[in-house]
C-alpha cells in the first residue's frame, strides 16, 4: 500500500513536472515572438515606425478585413531587404512552420490573381505589420494583414493571450493552371470536412445539415460577433469516434498554424455543422462552433474555387477584455 502510494505520488510529481516543463516551454516561445517584433520594430526608420506602432487602445486596433485594400501599418513592398527578414522572422514566431508555410503561400498567390486577372494591384507586397502596445508590455497586439489574411496575435508581457480573430483565405482555392498548377494551400481543411460529413450515418448527417442556401461567405466577418447566437448541427458527443477523430484532426489543423502553445482547441461543447454540395467544385460551406467560438469556411466564389476560412473566439478575439482591462490597471499604476 505504501509503494503504490509513493508510485502514485511520484506520478502526480511528473504530472505537476511536465506542466511546468510545457508552460516553460510556452512562455519561451511567446518570449521568442515578442523578441522577434521588438526586433523588427528596432530595424524601422523613425517615419516607418510612427506609421506601423500604435497605442494599445487605438480604435483601429478594432478594425481587421480580409479584402484588398490598404492597410495600417508597414508594408511589405516599403521594407528593405533586412526589414524583410525581420518581417519573416516574426511571422516564423508567430506561426507554426505549416502555418508559415500557408500564410506564405497565400500572399504568394497574388502573383497568380495578377496574371489571371490581369490586374497590377494584385502584389505580395500589398501586406502591413501593425503593433498595438509595446510587444513585451502590458498588452499588445500584432496584426499581419492584406487580402486574405488576417492574422491578429495578442499578448500580456511574454505570453500569449489570443490569437484570433484568425482569417486565412486562398484565390483560387486549387490552382488550375502555370507553374503553381496543383497548389491546393486549404485543402485539408475541405478534406477532412468533408470525409466527416459523409461518414455520417444518415440519421446523423441529417442533423449535421444547415438548411437554407450556402452562405455567400463566413458568416463572422468585420463587424459581427465572434460567436453564433443560435448552435445549430450536430453535437461533438454524438459523434461516432471515427467522425470524433476527423473533427478532431479539423480543430488540430487550424490551431496548428499559430505558434506552439499560442493557443489550444477550445474544451467548451463544439458542434459540426455543413451546408451544400459534397463534391469538389459544389459550393459549400462548414462550421465548427461553441458558445463562444467558432471556425467556419465557405467555399462558394469563383465556381467553389475561392475558400475563406475563419476562427473567431468572443472572449480572447484582440485578446479580450481581460486583456484591456489588464493594459488599463498596468496603465494606472
Amino acid at each position: 500500500m505504501r509503494a503504490a502510494l509513493l508510485s502514485l505520488g511520484a506520478c502526480l510529481a511528473l504530472l505537476g513536472l511536465e506542466e511546468w516543463i510545457h508552460a516553460e516551454v510556452r512562455d519561451a516561445r511567446a518570449a521568442r515572438a515578442v523578441a522577434a517584433a521588438k526586433g523588427f520594430l528596432s530595424g524601422l526608420s523613425p517615419e516607418q515606425r510612427a506609421a506601423a506602432q500604435f497605442g494599445f487602445e487605438a480604435p483601429e486596433r478594432g478594425t481587421w478585413a480580409f479584402v484588398p485594400g490598404e492597410r495600417k501599418g508597414v508594408a511589405l513592398r516599403d521594407l528593405d531587404e533586412r526589414g524583410r527578414k525581420a518581417a519573416h522572422e516574426l511571422l516564423g514566431r508567430l506561426l507554426s512552420t505549416q502555418g508559415y508555410l500557408k500564410v506564405i503561400g497565400i500572399v504568394d498567390l497574388e502573383t497568380t490573381l495578377r496574371e489571371i486577372e490581369r490586374n497590377d494591384g494584385r502584389d505580395p507586397g500589398r501586406y502591413w505589420l501593425a503593433f498595438y502596445g509595446e510587444p513585451g508590455s502590458a498588452a499588445w497586439t500584432v496584426r499581419f494583414e492584406g487580402h486574405h489574411v488576417s492574422l491578429n496575435v495578442s499578448g500580456k508581457g511574454d505570453e500569449f493571450a489570443g490569437v484570433t480573430p484568425f482569417f486565412l483565405g486562398t484565390n483560387p482555392a486549387c490552382v488550375a493552371n502555370g507553374p503553381k498548377a496543383g497548389l491546393c494551400i486549404l485543402r485539408r481543411e475541405e478534406d477532412l470536412a468533408r470525409e466527416l460529413y459523409l461518414g455520417l450515418p444518415d440519421a446523423l448527417r441529417a442533423r449535421a445539415t444547415l438548411a437554407g442556401a450556402v452562405p455567400a461567405d463566413v458568416v463572422l466577418g468585420p463587424g459581427r460577433s465572434g460567436c453564433f447566437e443560435k448552435l445549430e448541427g450536430l453535437p461533438f458527443a454524438e459523434l461516432p469516434p471515427a467522425a470524433r477523430s476527423l473533427a478532431t484532426a479539423l480543430l488540430e489543423e487550424i490551431v496548428g498554424d499559430l505558434a506552439p502553445g499560442a493557443a489550444a482547441a477550445p474544451a467548451e461543447p463544439l458542434s459540426f455543422a455543413w451546408c451544400g454540395g459534397t463534391q469538389p467544385g459544389e459550393p459549400h460551406y462548414w462550421r465548427i462552433s461553441g458558445p463562444q467560438c467558432a471556425f467556419e469556411l465557405d467555399n462558394v466564389q469563383g465556381n467553389a474555387n475561392h475558400v475563406h476560412r475563419l476562427w473567431r473566439d468572443a472572449a480572447h478575439d484582440l485578446g479580450g477584455d481581460a486583456l484591456l482591462e489588464h493594459y488599463r490597471t498596468e496603465h494606472r499604476r
